[in-house]
């Protein structure tokens, strides 16, 4: 008789630690090359973070000299920026009529495949931000270049999405449309590559960026409660409403992409 209570009672205590384990998994150790793409998907790690922490990088590599030197995340943050200004300034230059009716049959086709493959991706979009806002670590966000670049990640792309279609409308050459569409593409990797591409020369840096910064996102909100100087706190609070307004404008772009498809048809 006790054998067999001895038997039930392991049986069931190995159910209840198969259970355990199944429900509250044990964190596994992370391979560098994880580690690695945690930095780079985390929005709050972008190009001011990339700049403030390259110097701590010594190799032979010229990227590891002269990112400091020249501070090329710098360089790459104002070459988006000004690739997407300079565009939207030569497109304002001309005079842009709301409803021409003028393109021909082949243009408003592009002008409608373009605005479904934007009306697709747009779901993504935000679940690209949910995703990456989820991770087991993330990027503390307790100092005001991480707010710099959070704003960088969701804010410039938003902008791309709904200028490039504009652009897209307002072009009458088919294959404009298309190269317009490519560039703006490019133009928005542009920072995601410079990251991928250093990394990729001094790991290291990734690695120990993970493991020595990188917390829970409870820790993260503890640690952004926990800085009081003025000027931090000033910052999230400017911030607070537009960031909440940049949230329910990705949500919308769905909608947005959606009248596009059907004012382009129409309109263009």
């Amino acid at each position: 008789m006790y054998t067999v209570r001895k038997l039930v009672s392991n049986a069931v205590n190995t159910n209840i630690s198969r259970v355990s384990s199944d429900v509250f998994p044990m964190e596994k150790e992370l391979t560098d090359e994880e580690k690695i793409e945690c930095v780079l998907n985390d929005p709050k790690f972008g190009m001011f973070s990339l700049m403030s922490m390259c110097n701590e990088v010594s190799t032979t590599y010229c990227s590891s000299t002269f990112t400091t030197i020249c501070a090329l995340p710098i360089c790459v943050f104002v070459a988006q920026w000004a690739m997407f200004v300079g565009l939207m300034m030569h497109k304002l230059e001309s005079d842009i009529v709301l409803c021409p009716q003028e393109a021909t049959v082949d243009g408003k086709l592009v002008m409608v495949g373009i605005a479904i493959i934007y009306f697709v991706n747009s779901f993504f979009q935000w679940d690209n931000i949910v995703s990456r806002r989820r991770q087991p670590k993330v990027f503390p966000s307790n100092n005001v270049l991480v707010l710099l670049d959070v704003w960088q990640e969701f804010l410039f792309n938003l902008l791309v999405y709904v200028a490039n279609l504009a652009i897209i409308y307002t072009t009458d050459d088919v294959l404009d449309m298309l190269f317009n569409s490519l560039a703006m593409d490019f133009v928005t990797s542009l920072d995601n590559e410079f990251e991928r591409a250093y990394f990729g020369y001094h790991p290291e840096l990734a690695v120990q960026i993970y493991d020595n910064y990188f917390v829970t996102a409870q820790k993260s909100r503890e640690l952004r409660k926990a800085r009081k100087d003025c000027g931090f706190r000033a910052t999230l609070w400017i911030t607070y409403v537009p960031f909440k307004l940049l949230n329910i404008c990705f949500a919308l772009l769905p909608v947005f992409c959606g009248i596009m498809i059907v004012f382009g048809a129409v309109c263009k």
